[in-house]
């Protein structure tokens, strides 16, 4: 990685598991379509499920705002664990965004299928946080992953990191936020 990614992420192993979490609305989401499109334009094929949002008017905008029109970035509507293994095939994807765990009901254990599945690819994983600040689900998630980022209020945090040391910061609506002070 280099500019901003290496300044935030460092140099992640090329199969590595990052997990993204935070409340709803706080940019989970966007932060992942920016780190996707990033990929695709330097490095391989991206398939970003869309769980949660499916093809809504609000997750196509993310990707307008973002300006994504890589043509090795794919996106799928897929709803659950089994459909990902049903309709993503094997080594197509150099790296697979999951959005979200939660909403696509998946455990820990079928993670951990996946990644077995798609050995050759990275895995990028959005999880909701409960009341109390926690990641929902099993705490195993932060546990197996390899980088993992809070996501609050527009601003992505790295709270673990194999790669680079944690608390580094990344503004995740900036660009929106210069081109609104420039009109």
């Amino acid at each position: 990685l280099s500019g901003e990614w290496n300044d935030l992420l460092g140099f992640p192993a090329i199969k590595h598991h990052m997990i993204i979490f935070g409340d709803s609305g706080q940019g989970k989401s966007t932060f992942a379509i920016q780190y996707g499109k990033y990929l695709a334009q330097n490095f391989g094929k991206v398939l970003y499920i869309s769980g949660e949002e499916g093809f809504s008017l609000t997750f196509k905008n993310k990707f307008v705002l973002n300006d994504v029109t890589s043509v090795t970035f794919d996106v799928a509507d897929i709803r659950n664990f089994d459909e990902v293994l049903k309709f993503v095939p094997k080594n197509s994807y150099n790296f697979i965004f999951i959005d979200s765990l939660d909403m696509m009901k998946i455990s820990i254990q079928n993670l951990r299928e996946i990644k077995e599945k798609y050995n050759n690819a990275a895995i990028i994983t959005i999880s909701q946080i409960t009341k109390t600040g926690e990641i929902r689900g099993s705490n195993e998630l932060l546990f197996e992953s390899d980088i993992a980022v809070l996501v609050s209020s527009g601003v992505a945090t790295t709270t673990k990191n194999r790669f680079k040391e944690i608390g580094v910061k990344f503004n995740v609506f900036e660009k929106f936020e210069s081109s609104k002070q420039a009109a």
